[in-house]
């Protein structure tokens, strides 16, 4: 299961970075909370999300949809993640 994290070279928290993964069948999100001690978790069936790239100079940031609202933005990743993060949600 492909794991992406936020660039800490690209301005991303070096404490709390987030962290994507995609498998067949679920996009997951995860942050470690403001405590540093849990995580904050978004689990959603991949087929029900959509996604938004924003590219910049040297970073991605994305946009995701569930059911045509807003519930996360994703910032300071690699565009190549962002690439690959949209390849795995479309299969």
């Amino acid at each position: 299961m492909p794991t992406f994290k936020s660039s800490i070279t690209r301005g991303g928290s070096v404490l709390t970075p987030d962290i994507i993964t995609v498998d067949d069948e679920y996009f997951t999100w995860k942050r470690r909370n403001d405590n540093l001690i849990r995580y904050n978790t978004l689990k959603i069936p991949k087929e029900e999300i959509r996604m938004q790239i924003n590219n910049q100079i040297i970073s991605a940031t994305m946009i995701f949809y569930h059911f045509g609202n807003v519930i996360l933005v994703a910032e300071n990743f690699t565009k190549q993640d962002a690439k690959s993060i949209q390849s795995l949600l479309l299969k």
